[in-house]
């Protein structure tokens, strides 16, 4: 496949993320996988890439423990809508920022669907997240499949309601991940074309909520059901920078050529 050529590529550096949801959680277990990508990592010529995890809750401080002075980021896959306080059970952004973490997820289709989480109380997480100078990874995404106008329609009344009382300069440092809730834990991800043209979508909203110069430099993530059979494929556009992996990613070897192959296909 061709290689991506793009004014605006060197922007932005290119992206591999993994989520293990609830269902690695034994400590011991998630360190060993963890200590074979920072090994897989070393081996692997990915230095202009960004790639790190969000654990489950009870193995951050595990994961913390073997990412600390390695190429390999981490995060938290949900925080407190405050810094501490009353919120019995939830994790704050002082653990994480003391663990040494950098990313926080948020808007995940599950903690809106599961947990019946709000716009309001995503969007105060985000403003958080922002102010401790930390990055959020905000997933967006609709629920039901659909195309054209009503796509972005969609996507542009998350995007407003979300972002648009960002400082422009904070903004830019927010990492969009378009994961349409009906492709979530699916055998195949959404089709090519589409993803394509979402991304595409995004980056326009991004345009209209601020500015286009702006609008190039937020990195747009796929997630849902990304696997190895497709993920060249789907970052083969200039508007992909990268992809946020599932399942498919906790066999190590595989989440490591995951990393490969976007690689080769944003190379500089």
């Amino acid at each position: 496949m061709k290689k991506i050529s793009s004014q605006f590529y060197k922007k932005r550096t290119p992206i591999v993320a993994m989520s293990y949801k609830n269902y690695l959680n034994k400590p011991e277990e998630v360190g060993l996988l963890v200590e074979e990508i920072i090994l897989g990592l070393k081996e692997s010529k990915t230095e202009f890439m960004e790639c790190f995890l969000f654990p489950s809750m009870g193995t951050i401080e595990t994961v913390a423990r073997f990412c600390k002075g390695s190429n390999l980021g981490f995060g938290a896959q949900n925080i407190a809508p405050q810094k501490n306080g009353a919120y019995t059970g939830e994790f704050s952004i002082e653990s994480l920022i003391a663990l040494g973490g950098r990313y926080v997820e948020l808007g995940h289709f599950e903690r809106k669907t599961l947990f019946f989480e709000t716009n309001q109380q995503i969007k105060e997480k985000i403003h958080l997240t922002l102010s401790e100078s930390m990055i959020p990874v905000l997933c967006i995404g609709e629920t039901i499949k659909c195309e054209g106008q009503m796509l972005e329609e969609i996507l542009m009344e998350q995007l407003k309601e979300l972002l648009s009382e960002i400082n422009e300069e904070k903004v830019v440092n927010v990492i969009l991940a378009y994961e349409p809730g009906w492709a979530i834990g699916q055998a195949k991800p959404a089709s090519i074309a589409h993803i394509h043209r979402s991304h595409t979508c995004i980056r326009r909203c991004c345009e209209r909520l601020f500015t286009k110069e702006i609008a190039e430099h937020i990195r747009i993530i796929y997630g849902g059901s990304v696997s190895l059979t497709e993920v060249s494929e789907i970052v083969d556009h200039q508007e992909v920078d990268g992809v946020f992996v599932g399942r498919f990613g906790h066999e190590v070897n595989q989440f490591l050529e995951i990393i490969q192959r976007v690689s080769q296909m944003k190379e500089e």
